[in-house]
């Protein structure tokens, strides 16, 4: 159980203190180090459950994960407990060949009003009813054919953190080559 607070991040050897269960993810660096560590899963139906502290009003979740070019696969993600959003899916899949980075995707997070609850599914232990419990699972559809989902990290605020930027070297990317196409016209 996490204890109230008004954000919660994680990355790396601090997941764990979030993850509530797990089936079919291992906490892995891969063998590269312990910059890399996060949950990994590369079977369909592969699920864990996080159960992050509820914000009043209106937070905002970004969800750091692997994306690269093999291997990669879609995850889906639901919310339960204490809170509600909309359920989403994530791609791992980069499509261009011989790319991967850490990249994010945001999630808007709405408290229930006090004394209403979500139910919780099969999974969750009753503790949990008390939280925001998010359900991440590996699901079947995959445009590479393979399933691998890697959680990296958690950035939970309020609706001021809406105004954080977002950045991934992909954007990066995408920024430098948009500078060298101008600069070859």
């Amino acid at each position: 159980m996490v204890p109230n607070s008004t954000s919660a991040c994680a990355r790396g050897a601090q997941l764990p203190r979030y993850v509530s269960w797990t089936r079919g993810f291992a906490f892995t660096d891969e063998g590269r180090g312990p910059g890399k560590l996060g949950y990994v899963a590369t079977e369909v139906g592969s699920a864990l459950g996080l159960c992050l502290p509820t914000l009043p009003g209106e937070s905002h979740l970004w969800i750091g994960y692997l994306r690269s070019y093999e291997h990669m696969g879609r995850a889906g993600v639901s919310c339960a407990g204490t809170c509600r959003c909309r359920p989403v899916e994530i791609d791992g899949h980069e499509l261009r060949d011989g790319i991967s980075v850490t990249d994010i995707h945001k999630l808007t997070i709405r408290e229930l009003k006090p004394g209403v609850e979500r139910p919780l599914s099969a999974e969750w232990p009753s503790s949990a009813a008390s939280c925001c419990a998010l359900t991440l699972r590996v699901l079947p559809e995959s445009t590479t054919k393979e399933h691998k989902f890697k959680l990296m990290s958690l950035l939970l605020g309020g609706a001021g953190i809406n105004r954080i930027q977002r950045f991934s070297l992909r954007v990066a990317a995408n920024a430098a080559e948009g500078v060298a196409d101008k600069a070859g016209q």
